[in-house]
């Protein structure tokens, strides 16, 4: 996910689960994402008017952290 505020841009990874997609990693800006489900948050952030979009990716264009 892709976020674009006012005064930043910052991306968040979230993955697919049982119950449903989960952040599991975040810039700074959106520590506050990580570990939230995605239950409300395209409507949160409307309101806040920030702009997101989503990018799939797949095994291959990962990188491990190590």
């Amino acid at each position: 996910m892709k976020v674009e505020g006012s005064n930043f841009v910052a991306s968040a990874v979230w993955e697919q689960r049982p119950d449903g997609w989960t952040c599991i990693e975040a810039d700074p800006t959106l520590a506050w994402l990580k570990g939230r489900s995605d239950v409300g948050v395209g409507w949160f952030m409307q309101r806040k008017g920030w702009q997101y979009s989503w990018t799939a990716i797949n095994e291959e264009q990962c990188t491990p952290v190590t």
